[in-house]
């Protein structure tokens, strides 16, 4: 009997002991599902946090460029070694900002030094980044200030803005022989180019006036529209009267014209002056083709060169950036 009892005993025991072990094991289970849940909701929580703070830095980088001009101000200048790049325009006459509105010149030196200028200023250290200016214009190329690709696998950001250019500033121009834009003739120092006489060659003309600071920062060039000018009797002269540098007469060409030797030439040593254009033409001919000197940022692709740059177009700013 005793024998008997003991070993009901142990049985008791020993399931006693089995409960103890199953419990015990659900409770690990649950706890590991536990930790595997909470690891991968941090783990979430924090690839949420590295991407919000990506998107936010990608966003600000964005309209950092767009809506300042950076500072200083003339940073394109390059008088000042401690820069934080903005593209912004800013109007001439008001010293207003012009938001969304980028200067090309500003563009273009970014392109040209985008490390320096960009990283650990408005984009912070271990970011990568590509930055693409696509016109809407179907005539024009983007504007590839960084072209870089991320990795496969990479986290990317990407802020498009919708910006203003105007490529090409129009310094003089001529429509038809007819000053497009004054509302009175212009009276040429040159006497024989407002003396009018029948059957006789007539010139028409019109001043610039430029100062030495716009013509080392731009190139300037001779455009006409169309382009490919049929007659070979019409020519064009760009001169100084004032300063009895009277030039000589040039033929037009299919393509845009550098005029910037010849600029130097009439500027000399003058900080500004005025500069007179005139373009000739026999009386007798249909005279359809209208000439302008145009300006443009130095280191402009020539691609942009064409009168479908005169008038500002929207594009838009594409910004991806990614970790390393």
């Amino acid at each position: 009997m005793f024998l008997t009892i003991k070993l009901i005993d142990n049985q008791n025991g020993q399931a006693f002991n089995i409960d103890i072990m199953l419990a015990l094991i659900m409770i690990v289970v649950i706890i590991g599902i536990s930790a595997d849940a909470i690891d991968n909701a941090s783990h979430r929580s924090s690839e949420y946090s590295a991407r919000f703070s990506l998107e936010r830095v990608t966003n600000d980088a964005a309209d950092m460029l767009i809506k300042t001009p950076g500072s200083p101000n003339n940073w394109e200048l390059g008088k000042n070694r401690i820069i934080t790049p903005g593209l912004a325009e800013i109007d001439r006459e008001t010293g207003e900002v012009i938001l969304n509105k980028l200067s090309m010149e500003k563009t273009i030196l970014l392109s040209k030094n985008y490390n320096n200028l960009i990283y650990g200023k408005i984009l912070p250290p271990g970011t990568n980044s590509s930055l693409i200016i696509y016109p809407s214009n179907p005539s024009l190329s983007p504007i590839e200030v960084m072209k870089n690709e991320p990795k496969k696998g990479d986290e990317v950001a990407i802020a498009n803005r919708t910006v203003i250019f105007n490529i090409i500033e129009i310094k003089a121009v001529i429509y038809n022989n007819i000053h497009k834009k004054a509302n009175y003739e212009l009276i040429c120092p040159i006497f024989i180019h407002y003396k009018t006489i029948y059957n006789q060659n007539k010139w028409d003309c019109q001043n610039l006036y430029l100062t030495i600071n716009e013509v080392n920062s731009k190139d300037y060039f001779l455009i006409t529209n169309p382009l490919n000018i049929t007659n070979n009797t019409s020519f064009w002269v760009l001169n100084r009267p004032e300063k009895a540098i009277y030039g000589y007469e040039e033929k037009f060409s299919p393509k845009p014209i550098n005029i910037n030797k010849r600029i130097l030439y009439l500027m000399g040593n003058d900080d500004q002056g005025v500069l007179w254009f005139h373009v000739k033409n026999p009386r007798n001919i249909n005279r359809n083709f209208d000439t302008y000197i145009i300006s443009v940022p130095k280191g402009i692709n020539l691609n942009y060169i064409n009168l479908n740059s005169v008038n500002p177009e929207p594009w838009f700013m594409v910004l991806k950036v990614w970790y390393h």
